[in-house]
């Protein structure tokens, strides 16, 4: 199975209407999951998940903590600016597996990995900052601790939460 574009994405997105507008242009944080922790970018690499051993990397965890591992049913969003289109949602579904399909460089049509990642079951989110050049993985304690040993994922926590 591959990842196929949803041309009708707004049940797929109700979830997210109480969050700013303006998250529609640069990626949604939603919250609500028990923990997350921030992947880290090096400086040389695009607005991605840390270029692609960080993004295998990554999306081998998600496997091993979702239910039905690589064929996870998932939910691609691309933010109007990685997605360069301010007038039409990018939207996709399909396997977790399928997901590097939308890179250019294995194929596909994006320069960047999706700005929001999460599975039909939204038990864990990711969130790409378009500008921030890191990549925000929440959901239940486990999963983020499992981000977080992964020797190719170099992490930190940081909170945007007043202490």
């Amino acid at each position: 199975m591959s990842m196929e574009r949803v041309e009708a994405p707004a049940p797929l997105l109700t979830w997210l209407a109480d969050r700013p507008a303006w998250e529609a242009t640069t990626g949604y944080d939603a919250a609500g999951w028990q923990s997350s922790t921030w992947i880290l970018h090096a400086m040389y690499e695009n607005s991605s998940i840390g270029g692609e051993e960080s993004l295998d990397a990554l999306l081998d965890t998600l496997s091993r903590c979702s239910i039905d591992g690589p064929g996870t049913d998932c939910v691609a969003f691309y933010a109007s600016l990685p997605a360069g289109d301010f007038d039409n949602p990018h939207v996709w579904r399909g396997p977790l597996s399928a997901v590097p399909e939308l890179l250019e460089e294995r194929g596909g049509p994006y320069a960047f990995s999706a700005t929001n990642l999460w599975p039909t079951d939204r038990s864990w989110f990711v969130w790409t900052d378009y500008d921030l050049l890191a990549t925000k993985v929440s959901g239940a304690g486990p999963l983020v601790e499992a981000v977080k040993s992964h020797p190719a994922l170099e992490t930190v926590d940081w909170s945007t939460q007043p202490r």
